[in-house]
């Protein structure tokens, strides 16, 4: 990933109001390593935030928890992506633990936990200011994007994220994708590594995002010499600082959907936190990560079709 994605990464990550109670259960696991920013020469590897697209590829049934327990079908991610209300979503997906509700509720109170509605509607009127002020039109894609959040959140009361939050906590023990995405962090080698196979194992690009696949992948064939950072990519090595930014946003670009990355939580936090408002990471992209560098962008987007493609067969040779 680049800078400028990744900045928006950590914000989600870390800026919420609600964030901590939301994953706060993983801290206090003694088995688990809660990630970290790791500064990498000039590239800041940070855990993706969450995407809610549809699932593809196999069934959910088609994996199992570390523990045996399988995972079972779910229609929860698409479900996500088209609500209107979050607040309802969250209602029916807690309710559904065993088809990793809790896990896709977590998803989408942190997409809601940067303040009360008045809040997100001033912080939406600020950011349409600051589009505006830098370009002389304001798309509809960008108006769908600054006003997404409050959009979406617009029926959680004052402290109902929090409450919420907890209640995934209590029930975390019954939702198989959380324990999946806990275990990918545990500070076992040999237990990240099941849970690693078993993630793939799914097909399920959510969980694979939150499990920081496939970036973990890539870090972990990384080499550092003494002229710099040495990627390895579907067999060859890659030193030259072009190659390698087009190897992290296709890795960023590769746990979205089976099409476009359409307005996802990760571009509403970079829109919010920076101005880069854009119908889609693709667009983003192009306009800001590669506007000088349109064959970069073409080299990022066949990465990204590779290793989604690579994921969803559960094959992680592409990244060595």
């Amino acid at each position: 990933m680049t800078m400028s994605t990744l900045k928006s990464a950590a914000i989600a990550l870390v800026g919420g109001i609600a964030g901590a109670a939301l994953w706060h259960w993983l801290a206090d696991d003694p088995q688990v390593a809660v990630p970290k920013v790791q500064i990498v020469e000039k590239y800041v590897i940070a855990p993706p935030s969450a995407q809610a697209e549809p699932e593809i590829g196999p069934s959910l049934n088609a994996g199992t928890s570390p523990s045996g327990a399988p995972v079972q079908h779910s229609d929860l991610g698409r479900q996500l992506q088209e609500s209107k209300d979050l607040k309802a979503f969250v209602v029916d997906a807690l309710k559904r633990p065993k088809e990793g509700g809790a896990f896709y509720a977590a998803l989408a109170l942190r997409e809601c936990s940067r303040g009360d509605l008045a809040y997100m509607k001033a912080e939406a009127a600020s950011v349409l200011q600051k589009v505006s002020a830098q370009s002389s039109t304001v798309t509809t894609a960008q108006m769908a994007a600054i006003n997404a959040a409050a959009d979406r959140c617009v029926n959680f009361s004052d402290g109902e994220v929090t409450a919420y939050a907890n209640e995934i906590g209590r029930v975390r023990k019954d939702d198989p994708l959380l324990q999946l995405q806990a275990q990918s962090m545990a500070r076992d080698p040999e237990q990240r590594a099941k849970a690693v196979t078993a993630i793939l194992a799914t097909g399920n690009l959510s969980l694979m995002s939150e499990a920081r696949l496939p970036t973990s992948i890539l870090q972990a064939s990384m080499e550092r010499t003494p002229t710099g950072l040495v990627y390895r990519y579907d067999g060859k090595t890659y030193s030259d600082e072009s190659a390698q930014r087009a190897i992290d946003n296709g890795a960023w670009l590769a746990t979205c959907g089976a099409g476009p990355c359409e307005i996802d939580r990760e571009m509403r936090v970079e829109c919010v936190a920076a101005g880069n408002c854009y119908g889609s990471r693709e667009e983003y992209l192009r306009q800001q990560v590669f506007k000088d560098d349109p064959r970069g962008f073409e080299q990022a987007l066949r990465m990204s079709e590779a290793m989604r493609a690579a994921l969803v067969r559960g094959d992680t040779s592409i990244f060595k």
